[in-house]
């Protein structure tokens, strides 16, 4: 009796090890390690049609770097957009006489990324930007929060972040009061999808709603259709909407708020050489 027990003991321990144990699975090693640094950036000039506050054509270009090593990621974006516009003081359909400026607007963003895992990370930016024909002559805007990689696959990306930021606006001269700042909590969503293999979609909604003036509410949209020319070559279509619902004052000598809406049409030609 006690030999068939031992027997059925050692006929039963591979079964319950397999149970509780990891298992371990051979796989071939890749042809090469992937790199502990990676490297991105690109370059983009458009032609753009402004309307909202001012309209007009003009020119924009933008470039962005960045670079990833292990869990760690930084990146840096520039933007600028300049526009002159003729108009007549006649009126619309008259002579043109006179001559300002439509768009003058710029940007600069640095921001640090540490992932846990690949789908999820941490970050922190700064950016300053300025738009003085929307009201403010530069605008300070440090953010924190939490990224979450939801869908990623051959063909789509979707992408959603939490956080806080916090706004310094310098307003124009003139203006009453001359600066405002404000904390609000963040939400955004960013879509990618390769509609063929040589075309795609791109689009990134935010929301930012003050926490110390509920009633100040802003929405910045950046819609994209690109076709691929080249290996490093594309053409886009941007359409770039920024709604704030809590315009400021303009300055007293002309009164009244801005206007809440601006929109920017780009047509642009991006070169990836990272």
């Amino acid at each position: 009796m006690k030999v068939r027990m031992l027997a059925l003991a050692f006929a039963l321990l591979p079964a319950l090890a397999w149970a509780d144990d990891p298992k371990f699975e051979y796989r071939e090693p890749p042809d090469k390690p992937p790199p502990a640094v990676t490297f991105k950036g690109n370059a983009q000039l458009g032609l753009i049609f402004v309307s909202g506050n001012s309209e007009s054509l003009g020119f924009s270009a933008n470039g962005l770097f960045g670079v990833k090593r292990y869990h760690n990621a930084f990146e840096t974006f520039v933007q600028g957009a300049y526009a002159r516009a003729g108009s007549s003081s006649l009126g619309k359909g008259g002579p043109i006489d006179t001559e300002t400026e439509a768009a003058k607007n710029w940007l600069f963003r640095v921001r640090y990324d540490r992932y846990f895992g690949e789908r999820n990370s941490i970050f922190a930016s700064y950016g300053m930007s300025g738009d003085p024909l929307a009201g403010y002559d530069y605008r300070i805007e440090p953010q924190v929060g939490f990224s979450r990689l939801f869908v990623k696959n051959d063909t789509s990306l979707l992408r959603g972040e939490l956080g806080y930021d916090y706004t310094y606006d310098r307003y124009v001269v003139g203006s009453d009061p001359r600066h405002k700042d404000f904390h609000s909590a963040r939400a955004f969503v960013g879509i990618e999808h390769k509609l063929t293999p040589y075309a795609g979609f791109l689009e990134g909604f935010e929301l930012l709603w003050a926490l110390n003036n509920v009633e100040h509410v802003r929405i910045n949209s950046l819609s994209s259709l690109s076709a691929m020319i080249s290996k490093h070559v594309t053409l886009k279509i941007n359409l770039t909407i920024k709604a704030n619902f809590d315009p400021p004052d303009r300055p007293a000598a002309i009164g009244g708020k801005y206007g809440v809406v601006d929109s920017i049409l780009e047509a642009v030609l991006g070169v990836t050489f990272l």
